[in-house]
């Protein structure tokens, strides 16, 4: 039973069930290459920030429900996103990020995440690789949609934050969801941390459960996010 609770996660943070009409599948053919996309020309005035991956992280947060929630497991899925951030200082409505995370990199309740969030149970290691093996090989397809890609473009501001439409893209359906995010600015790069909370169902996915829903996933799930930019290049002229 903790194993089929673990192989839920997969199925719940990371793919919607069906694609609405409003949506755009987008083929592997067109989805953007990495040497292709990376170190794009920033626009007039802008800088570019790349993402420090070793310092940069995303933890997803899935809690179990249910009169028999104690024999399965909460868990955590952590992601180390790779991108850059185009931002123009003059103009802030007009800067944008694109982020990606390659699946294949995904971990899977690595032992630091579960203590660092006091989960009170402790999946064995058979449980975690099969739970893996099946995110990679049947939820999110790596071999055919290798990367997770998410696009941030500012839409205002507040004097503690920066409101963006966020556009994300898994298995080659984008969904796009309005997000506030915090940025600090120093000399050398910028920062941003924080938390925030989606349902699946607002990505119409029905929360799993099993034995009559005695045992099942929370719809709610939390998102923590540190992130971490160098800055790369000088802005260009206006």
């Amino acid at each position: 039973m903790r194993t089929s609770a673990a192989l839920v996660l997969a199925g719940m943070v990371l793919t919607a069930c069906q694609p609405e009409p409003a949506r755009q599948a987008i083929t592997p053919s067109t989805a953007r290459n990495e040497d292709l996309r990376a170190h794009q020309l920033p626009g007039p005035g802008e800088r570019v920030y790349l993402l420090n991956q070793q310092a940069s992280e995303a933890t997803i947060l899935v809690r179990r429900e249910g009169p028999l929630a104690r024999f399965g497991h909460d868990h955590v899925i952590v992601a180390k996103p790779r991108g850059e951030v185009f931002w123009n200082p003059k103009e802030p409505i007009n800067s944008r990020a694109d982020l990606w995370v390659r699946v294949s990199d995904l971990e899977i309740d690595p032992s630091a995440a579960r203590l660092a969030f006091q989960l009170d149970t402790s999946p064995d290691a058979s449980d975690i690789e099969g739970t893996r093996r099946n995110l990679l090989e049947h939820v999110l397809e790596a071999a055919r949609w290798p990367e997770i890609n998410i696009r941030l473009e500012v839409a205002g501001s507040t004097s503690s934050e920066f409101q963006t439409r966020t556009t994300m893209t898994i298995n080659g359906v984008e969904r796009a969801f309005e997000l506030s995010v915090p940025i600090v600015f120093d000399e050398n790069g910028l920062s941003a941390n924080g938390k925030f909370t989606v349902r699946q169902s607002d990505w119409d996915i029905e929360p799993f459960g099993i034995l009559g829903g005695g045992l099942r996933v929370a719809d709610e799930l939390e998102v923590h996010f540190d992130i971490q930019a160098d800055r790369s290049l000088p802005e260009t002229n206006p």
